[in-house]
């Protein structure tokens, strides 16, 4: 059964699926399709690093690479309204950043999501 989505996820509990059915405004059908996309995203991503309001993805700093953040963006802003996102580019244009966060009840679940997903893609953690 899918939690509502104000009720809080319990944050000990990793699930992707269980913290994507609280934050995410897709039909479930459409999640794991959604899932893949941005798994595959992912796997251009150099690092990440867990924060106490959410995460940091790295990624290097290369034009389709950037396009396919600000895509990601654009379509996760749609989907997952409760997360705030940052794009930043670092002076030295070697590499990008995304940052997601999140507050109250929102927080443990994109961690979850997120982490689990740079996890499996096998992407280093930064900070650890």
């Amino acid at each position: 059964m899918t939690p509502p989505r104000d009720t809080p996820a319990d944050p000990s509990n990793d699930d992707v699926e269980a913290a994507l059915a609280l934050v995410c405004t897709l039909p479930p059908l459409d999640r794991e399709g959604r899932r893949v996309s941005v798994g595959y995203l992912l796997a251009r991503a150099t690092g990440w690093e867990e924060h106490l309001d959410g995460v940091l993805l790295e990624f290097p700093d290369a034009d389709e690479t950037v396009r396919a953040l600000l895509d990601f963006v654009l379509a996760e802003r749609q989907c997952c309204p409760h997360f705030t996102y940052e794009v930043l580019f670092v002076p030295s244009h070697e590499r990008v950043t995304v940052r997601l966060r999140a507050s109250g009840a929102y927080v443990a679940p994109l961690k979850a999501m997120y982490g689990e997903l740079a996890r499996d893609r096998g992407i280093d953690a930064r900070g650890r």
